[in-house]
């Protein structure tokens, strides 16, 4: 199996996306829309007016959040600067009423990456199709720095099944439910939820 360092990894895998620096060459429109309709459906029940998006790519979920919720600060990190540009291109954040803006681009996995948050909670700590390429021995303590980062929910959108099946070297198949609930010290309710007949889980996390 070929050696996967995400930062390489993924500067180079949005170079190959996006084309003429700003737009995307392909898109799973399918599942993308159902993945935004059952995120909808979900965020429409909660109280937010801060965000943290993780692994926030070319805006897609920026500008969905953005589209239908009032929010006052919307804090973005992703591993790649080459996504970032293209996001603040596909997604004009001056147009919204958001008092605050919060850019990062660094790892999730970095503890020195979650120290420059300081002490800042945010009322949802989102991640969609971004803690499946975390790496085994980094994926426990990364829920943690979410939770630790969120004040009232954490929502991530993985990959997540019971099927032995061969995956690429940047895909891993996680047990996000046993992790989330050895944390029972930080959260009070756990919510999984199967996205259609995909291979993909909701997962919805509410702290204490």
């Amino acid at each position: 199996m070929t050696y996967y360092d995400p930062a390489n990894f993924w500067s180079n895998y949005a170079k190959e996306q996006i084309k003429d620096g700003i737009t995307a060459t392909k898109y799973n429109t399918e599942l993308y829309e159902l993945q935004n309709a059952r995120l909808m459906e979900l965020l429409k029940h909660m109280e937010f007016k801060s965000v943290l998006e993780i692994g926030s790519g070319m805006g897609r979920i920026t500008k969905m959040i953005l589209d239908n919720f009032q929010i006052e600060e919307y804090a973005i990190l992703d591993i790649s600067a080459e996504f970032v540009n293209a996001l603040l291109h596909n997604v004009d954040l001056k147009k919204y009423s958001t008092k605050s803006y919060h850019i990062v681009i660094g790892d999730i996995t970095d503890p020195t990456v979650i120290d420059s948050f300081g002490n800042k909670e945010f009322d949802l700590v989102i991640a969609v199709e971004v803690l499946m390429h975390i790496k085994p021995r980094d994926i426990y303590n990364t829920l943690g720095s979410l939770m630790y980062l969120s004040k009232r929910n954490v929502v991530n959108l993985d990959y997540c099944t019971d099927k032995d099946v061969e995956l690429r070297n940047h895909n891993f198949n996680h047990d996000y439910e046993s992790m989330y609930k050895s944390y029972n010290d930080m959260c009070v309710k756990f919510n999984a939820e199967p996205l259609g007949d995909t291979d993909q889980v909701l997962f919805n996390v509410i702290m204490k």
